[in-house]
């Protein structure tokens, strides 16, 4: 599209007042010298901004015209309209800042929303997002939205209440809220489908961008996983018609916080997941230590090297191995032994390593104990259970328990004396008899 005067007298153009002030000031300097020393270089006009009601920008040359006396009778002007690609460039960067991954550690995603578009008042010369809570529900019974964050209005605004619910008012803004609610689609007062902006927005503003009251005002429901989560209130550029190309910014727009919050949603609900995970991660160790604690029997892990990593107070109260850490080294775990069955323990530590198999086995402590109502002392005995502790295939230590057999050996041998005693009394009785037939 050519500028709207394609040729130029004498430095006055037929529609030269539609340029902005500052431009016709600095065009009239440079044709002034064209006409004082008779240059024949062109005029750069890029990005000429009219004051028209719809503002544009232009991109082009004009062209000094001159006689065969070198006289200037004028210009000759070649721009073209770059209005289009000029917002889009512009549209194109708010959108890209607004999708960035905000610091949810510093700041919330509403504050983010207002902080990308403050940079972008004449695109956005107003701005108020609401969150939304109600009923999970696909017919929604009562919604409740909550102020979050403005642009260019006050928070005390009448239009914009701090807090309201959805369906018990028609004040302001709620109807064309509750009706992009309803639609699931945005509702933009100023149009002939979305009705008027109401009169409540257009006084006690100080707009932003051109000074001047929107025409349009876009009001966006916001939906994460299927429920409504807020609402985003924007005014649009007054000095550009509500076309198509507008039409698919406010679209892209409203996508692109959508996809922030659903980002933000799926944030939350991974921290959330996190926080019980860890929650019950912990309640099951304390589980797991305090049944440790309480069992009557020794547990405990060893290092791939065989050195006591870990035991509750059973396995230490059972072996009299030491407690301080310092002590425990490669295969420390079979000092407790008897110096006859530390060998066995070695050799069964060994085979669970290389086999990766399980076993048990009853060996020796080298501590005795008491008998009741005796005054020997007997060898103390466990049952020595273990299991080969593999991750991803490699061999990482073992799990086992200890378990005090000593007064089941200790029974074990009375018994077997018993039963000694009773067959040597069996034969001395057999013996006798056979003497006295």
């Amino acid at each position: 599209m050519a500028l709207p005067a394609t040729h130029v007298r004498r430095g006055r153009a037929i529609r030269f007042r539609l340029f902005n002030a500052r431009i016709r000031d600095d065009c009239r300097k440079k044709w002034r010298v064209h006409r004082r020393v008779r240059e024949s270089h062109a005029l750069d006009v890029s990005a000429l901004l009219l004051t028209s009601k719809v503002r544009a920008w232009y991109d082009g040359i004009f062209s000094p015209i001159y006689d065969d006396n070198r006289k200037l009778h004028g210009f000759y002007n070649s721009g073209f309209e770059v209005t289009a690609p000029k917002m889009l460039q512009r549209r194109t960067r708010m959108l890209h800042e607004l999708g960035s991954t905000p610091n949810l550690q510093q700041t919330s995603i509403w504050s983010h929303i207002t902080d990308c578009c403050e940079a972008f008042e004449r695109d956005i010369p107003l701005l108020a997002v609401y969150s939304a809570t109600g009923e999970e529900t696909p017919h929604l019974s009562r919604c409740v939205l909550r102020l979050e964050a403005t642009l260019g209005i006050d928070r005390d605004h009448p239009a914009i209440p701090d807090q309201v619910e959805l369906h018990e008012t028609n004040d302001g803004l709620i109807e064309a809220l509750r009706r992009s609610l309803q639609t699931g689609r945005p509702v933009i007062l100023g149009t002939p489908n979305g009705g008027s902006v109401p009169d409540v927005l257009k006084e006690g503003i100080s707009w932003r961008g051109h000074g001047k009251p929107a025409t349009h005002i876009a009001v966006l429901p916001i939906f994460t996983t299927g429920l409504i989560a807020g609402f985003v209130i924007a005014a649009l550029n007054p000095l550009r018609p509500y076309d198509e190309e507008h039409e698919q910014f406010v679209n892209d727009f409203r996508r692109v916080i959508t996809a922030l919050l659903d980002s933000t949603v799926s944030f939350e609900q991974a921290q959330a997941r996190e926080r019980q995970l860890t929650k019950e991660l912990t309640e099951r160790e304390k589980y797991t230590a305090t049944m440790a604690e309480n069992v009557s029997v020794g547990i405990f892990n060893t290092s791939s090297d065989g050195a006591v990593t870990w035991a509750n107070s059973k396995f230490y109260e059972i072996t009299h191995l030491s407690t301080d850490p310092a002590d425990s080294r490669n295969l420390s775990f079979a000092d407790c032994f008897h110096e006859d069955d530390q060998e066995r323990a070695i050799e069964a530590f060994h085979r669970c390593r290389s086999e990766q198999v399980a076993g048990s086995g009853e060996l020796r402590l080298s501590t005795r104990w008491q008998p009741p109502d005796t005054q020997m002392e007997e060898v103390r005995w466990v049952l020595h259970s273990y299991t080969p502790y593999v991750v991803n295939g490699a061999f990482r230590g073992v799990i086992g328990c200890t378990t005090d057999i000593s007064h089941v050996k200790w029974a074990e041998k009375l018994q077997k004396e018993s039963a000694e005693a009773a067959t040597t009394a069996r034969v001395n009785q057999e013996k006798f008899i056979d003497l006295t037939r």
